[in-house]
């Protein structure tokens, strides 16, 4: 076990690094060593605390990598909590070992109220593997709060920068001149090639009827043929969440 955080007890069975491809941007946590693959959190006080939000890649080929796919439900990957220094552990939810194998994915999952404690630790944990580069996944970007009362609004101009506070993740961007506008966020391969594009806010209260939302988009200054989605996640605090699309996917001027 490698201490790697002040977040964190240990991980075993990982390092850090990009051997499963990128997953959110950089660097990863990824898991292909022989024996148990493990990464637990230190005791966090999680009393108000309602999602736990991160990364994940399962693999990153069928073979011929040092990162390839995990191949049976055996080798799914668990978040689980304890409440009493690790002695027992609670599933919140699992991860199939079929999915997010084509590309990387974005997780949010709700805290159980009985992992809503003053000292409560998390994990994510593959019970199985076949062994040394075999059954590969890595995660990235780990969240773990959302403390309410949450804001009601969020205004973002990206002057002088990103307002950093407002957001939980803007992955691969950067603030720039764009396109005839002098701030905008600018996501492109400056940031580094692969792993997701993305901006996602802070939870927000939104339950007032009259909640609308608006931005400026603009994809290759009007000549791309790539499109964007707008999408929210619901649900939490709760026994779950819903990831859902606010509108199709878009492209600048449709």
């Amino acid at each position: 076990a490698l201490p790697i955080s002040k977040n964190w007890i240990s991980y075993e069975g990982g390092a850090i690094g990009t051997n499963c491809g990128a997953v959110a941007s950089g660097n990863s946590l990824y898991f292909t060593k022989a024996g148990p693959r493990v990464a637990e959190t230190k005791d966090l006080d999680m009393s108000r605390a309602t999602f736990v939000s991160f990364f994940i890649r399962m693999g990153l080929t069928s073979s011929g990598s040092l990162c390839p796919f995990p191949s049976q439900s055996s080798e799914n990957v668990a978040l689980q909590y304890s409440t009493n220094a690790g002695a027992q552990w609670t599933n919140v939810n699992f991860i199939p070992y079929s999915s997010y194998r084509s590309s990387p994915g974005s997780i949010t999952w709700a805290i159980p109220a009985g992992a809503q404690t003053a000292s409560t630790r998390f994990r994510w944990y593959q019970a199985s593997n076949s062994g040394q580069n075999r059954d590969g996944w890595a995660i990235d970007n780990v969240f773990i709060g959302g403390n309410p009362p949450f804001a009601t609004s969020l205004s973002e101009t990206f002057v002088p920068d990103i307002h950093s506070a407002q957001w939980v993740d803007y992955l691969n961007s950067r603030v720039t001149s764009y396109c005839g506008r002098s701030n905008a966020l600018l996501f492109d391969s400056s940031r580094g090639a692969g792993g997701l594009r993305l901006i996602a806010s802070q939870p927000l209260d939104v339950a007032a009827n009259n909640s609308f939302v608006q931005f400026t988009l603009d994809v290759g200054c009007g000549k791309a043929s790539e499109t964007v989605s707008l999408q929210y996640t619901s649900g939490i605090p709760g026994s779950g969440s819903i990831t859902a699309f606010v509108r199709d996917a878009c492209a600048y001027g449709s």
